[in-house]
């Protein structure tokens, strides 16, 4: 069984999280996501049965996912006894993109150059690991 890191894959909200105005959300990861376990990072939007998915598209919202689908405060083991605090039941936290807040992520296309200002995207790819939810500057149109 190979092991991660918990810097492997890791959302960091650098400035503005946790205060009284933070906007988040929280859903379950569709079926349709067939990533597993689906890195925390990574870029999601609501289907339309209030799910998330991978990516964002047109007038999707984008969020950013706080946990990873395998992380123990989203699927606890229920063989065990011991408890861990958090949301639980499948249920993953994602900081909405229109926050007031500045994040660090681990997803993002690592084969691309980026500069000050680049609009950056959620590659929707419900099936890709590579490239499902991974920020990038690449294939953005006004």
């Amino acid at each position: 069984m190979d092991f991660l890191q918990m810097t492997d894959h890791f959302l960091n909200p650098v400035k503005g999280w946790w205060d009284e105005h933070a906007l988040d959300f929280t859903a379950a990861l569709s079926a349709n996501v067939t990533i597993s376990p689906f890195p925390a990072g990574r870029v999601v939007h609501l289907n339309a049965d209030k799910e998330f998915e991978t990516g964002a598209t047109g007038h999707d919202m984008p969020m950013f996912i706080f946990q990873g689908s395998g992380e123990f405060d989203v699927a606890r083991d229920s063989s065990t006894k011991h408890g861990v605090q958090g949301m639980g039941g499948g249920k993953i936290t994602a900081l909405v993109a229109t926050g007031g807040y500045e994040v660090q992520s681990t997803e993002y296309d690592h084969n691309q150059d980026y500069a000050s200002n680049d609009l950056l995207r959620g590659q929707f790819a419900n099936t890709v690991a590579a490239t499902g939810g991974v920020l990038t500057n690449q294939g953005i149109t006004l």
